[in-house]
C-alpha cells in the first residue's frame, strides 16, 4: 500500500498532501445509501470498498452476524477505525444508522484521509472532529443538514492545517518504545504472563522487531488478525500506541478497529478482507483477547521477550 501511495503522488493528479473529509453509508435523508461525500482520492475509494462493500456487506450477505440478537445487540457497529500505511491515515468513526426508508443492516460512516501528515498530529486533531461531525449527522434529519455539517467540518480542516507537521516514517525505535507502553499497561492489568502471550502472538505473526525496516515477515500476503487491550484511555492515544507497535515492525499495512462499548481493540495487518472485518461483531467468547488465552510460554522465550522490550536509545537529534 506504501508503493500505492508513493506510485500516486508522483502522478501529475496525484491529491496533495492534506486532510481530505468523507462520508458513507446509510442516513434517513437518504431513501437508500449515501451519494458519496467528498470521496476524493483513491484510498478513500480503497477504505469503503474493503470495510463497507466486502467488509459489512460481505458479511451481512453471508450471515455470519445473524442468529444470535441478544449478541449481535451487545456488539452493534459503532467503531473507530485507523488504517495507516506508513506515509497515510485514515481515520474513520462509524455508527448504527438507517435509510429514510428504515431499514437498519448498515452503519454510517465518516472519515478523513491524512495525506503526508504526521500521524500523531493527525489523530489528535481530526480524531475529536469526526466525533463532532458524527453528533452532527446523528442529530440531521435531512440529506441537507448532513451535507452542510460535513462541509463545515472540512473548513475546520481547512483552518487547522496552518498547524500541519509533516509524516514521519515509523521505525523500529517507535516500536521499541510502542512495545513498551502497551505491555506495561498491560502488566499493571493483567499481570507479566499476559505481556509474554502477546508478544508470542506478534514474534508468530510478524517475526522478530528489527533495528532494519521491513524486516520480519514484511512479504506475506495473507492478514493477520489478533484482538488486544486498548492499551490507553483515550481512542486517539490508543490508536497511535499500536500504530507505533506496528507500524515500526515490518512496514506493512496496519487497521486499529475499536469498539467504542469494549475495551478491546482488534488489530489487522495487512490488507483486510471480508473474513478480517468480521471482528466487527465478534464477542470475545468467540475472538478473545491474545493476553486472555492461557498457554505456556518456556523460560528461555520470556528471556528472549524480555530483551525485546528493553529500551532502545533514540539517535542524537532524532525526534520522539
Amino acid at each position: 500500500m506504501l508503493g500505492w501511495l508513493k506510485t500516486v503522488l508522483n502522478r501529475e493528479d496525484a491529491p496533495e498532501a492534506g486532510l481530505y473529509l468523507a462520508a458513507f453509508g446509510k442516513h434517513p435523508g437518504w431513501n437508500d445509501h449515501l451519494d458519496d461525500q467528498g470521496m476524493d482520492t483513491e484510498q478513500l475509494v480503497e477504505f469503503k470498498r474493503r470495510l463497507y462493500v466486502e467488509g459489512i456487506g460481505g458479511n451481512i450477505d453471508a450471515g455470519t452476524w445473524t442468529g444470535d440478537d441478544e449478541t449481535a445487540e451487545a456488539y452493534p457497529l459503532r467503531h473507530i477505525l485507523v488504517w495507516h500505511d506508513g506515509a497515510s491515515v485514515i481515520m474513520a468513526r462509524m455508527w448504527p444508522s438507517q435509510d429514510g426508508k428504515g431499514r437498519k443492516a448498515f452503519p454510517m460512516i465518516v472519515c478523513v484521509h491524512a495525506i503526508g501528515i504526521d500521524v500523531q498530529w493527525a489523530l489528535s486533531t481530526c480524531m475529536p472532529l469526526l466525533e463532532r461531525v458524527e453528533n452532527e449527522c446523528r442529530a440531521a434529519e435531512t440529506a441537507e443538514q448532513v451535507v452542510a455539517a460535513l462541509d463545515s467540518a472540512r473548513q475546520d480542516l481547512v483552518r487547522v492545517s496552518a498547524g500541519i507537521q509533516p509524516v514521519r516514517v515509523l521505525d523500529s525505535i517507535d516500536c521499541s518504545e510502542g512495545l513498551r507502553a502497551v505491555s506495561n499497561r498491560i502488566e499493571a492489568e493483567g499481570g507479566k504472563d499476559s505481556v509474554y502471550r502477546l508478544m508470542h502472538r506478534l514474534v508468530g505473526m510478524l517475526g522478530e522487531p528489527s533495528p532494519e525496516r521491513n524486516s520480519g515477515r514484511a512479504g506475506m500476503d495473507k492478514p493477520q488478525h489478533v484482538r488486544v487491550p486498548r492499551g490507553a484511555n483515550q481512542p486517539q492515544d490508543a490508536a497511535w500506541a499500536w500504530l507505533r507497535v506496528l507500524g515500526g515492525w515490518g512496514g506493512r499495512p496496519s487497521l486499529v478497529i475499536m469498539p467504542l462499548r469494549h475495551k478491546f481493540i482488534d488489530l489487522v495487518i495487512g490488507p483486510p478482507g471480508r473474513g478480517e472485518f468480521a471482528c466487527l461483531r465478534t464477542p470475545e467468547s468467540t475472538i478473545p483477547l491474545v493476553t486472555t488465552i492461557t498457554y505456556s510460554v518456556d523460560q528461555s522465550t520470556r528471556a528472549r521477550f524480555d530483551e525485546m522490550l528493553k529500551p532502545v536509545s533514540r539517535a542524537a537529534g532524532r525526534s520522539a
